[in-house]
């Protein structure tokens, strides 16, 4: 109890003192003054001025980086300034935002969606290849917590917020403790909100059980695959052959309110380059081995935040 107390404490203080939009001059609270965007200067939020806090966020100006980060692949749009800040930092704020989701409860609409590409097969059997390309799609479903593509969550219901929004089953939005795997990491300011995007390298096989990568975002065992395959295929000795998922183009998108630090949307996005090769029981097949690839593009969008706390 005392293990989670803390941790609910922890993203309230970081919500409270990272997303204000506030910054402390000369030992007095502006509540009006805009993050300083210049490079040569950190960012340094301020505090919540009807809550208390003990906890600073300062960024020391010897870690702020000498030149620009790039912004990966989602646009930023001409009203957002980008703010000064390292990539630590960035994901600080980031993981604040998503913790105060799990903490709060709000309400939200949750879209998912996936497309399969470029599936090719060796020995020309290509149904067998889409169905297992189909069936890695499935379990990115699966994996997120539902089977519907649209998903609506009422505000307080902890439940559903807890299966239905990442870290998905977890009682934190983000884990991450290697901020290495992060290639990117940027923050932008507009008159009425931030926007983080984020791009994280690639990872081949990340496990969704201990990696770094599934602190952050969701892949699928390679087990679950190779179990579904096993489910309508014949195949001599599943465990010694190659089951290969490498994620790639893994972004994410986040807009949370600039007074309050409240979400107002989040997009998750995994690119997953499949490649399987099995040898099969000639009994069934005329063909001994299959080799499936292609591409399944995964991305879930969170909108409509109802906020009730």
């Amino acid at each position: 109890m005392f293990k989670k107390a803390s941790a609910l404490i922890i993203a309230a203080v970081m919500i409270l003192t990272a997303l204000s939009s506030c910054t402390e001059k000369g030992g007095q609270t502006d509540t009006t003054a805009e993050p300083e965007l210049s490079m040569s200067e950190p960012f340094i939020p301020g505090e919540n001025s009807t809550e208390p806090t003990t906890v600073e966020t300062t960024v020391p100006v010897s870690e702020v980086p000498s030149t620009t980060v790039s912004e990966g692949r989602f646009s930023t749009g001409s009203d957002y300034k980008t703010v000064a800040m390292t990539r630590e930092d960035v994901i600080k704020v980031y993981t604040a935002a998503m913790n105060n989701v799990k903490v709060r409860c709000p309400g939200f609409t949750k879209k998912e969606y996936q497309t399969v590409d470029d599936v090719t097969a060796g020995d020309g059997a290509l149904q067998l290849a889409n169905r297992i390309l189909n069936l890695v799609s499935n379990e990115l479903i699966s994996s997120s917590g539902g089977e519907a593509d649209t998903v609506t969550v009422a505000a307080g219901d902890d439940r559903a917020v807890r299966r239905s929004f990442p870290l998905f089953g977890e009682d934190v939005g983000c884990a991450l403790t290697d901020t290495s795997i992060v290639s990117s990491a940027v923050c932008y300011v507009s008159d009425t909100d931030y926007k983080v995007v984020l791009t994280v390298a690639d990872h081949t096989d990340p496990d969704p059980e201990t990696s770094e990568f599934a602190k952050i975002l969701t892949p699928i065992p390679t087990k679950s695959i190779s179990d579904g395959i096993e489910d309508y295929l014949v195949v001599l000795d599943m465990s010694s052959y190659k089951f290969e998922m490498n994620y790639t183009g893994n972004e994410i998108e986040c807009h949370f309110d600039k007074t309050n630090g409240r979400m107002i949307s989040l997009t998750q996005k995994m690119i997953v380059n499949v490649d399987i090769d099995l040898n099969l029981d000639l009994i069934f097949f005329k063909t001994k081995n299959i080799s499936a690839s292609g591409t399944v593009i995964n991305k879930v969008e969170y909108s409509d935040f109802v906020w009730i706390q």
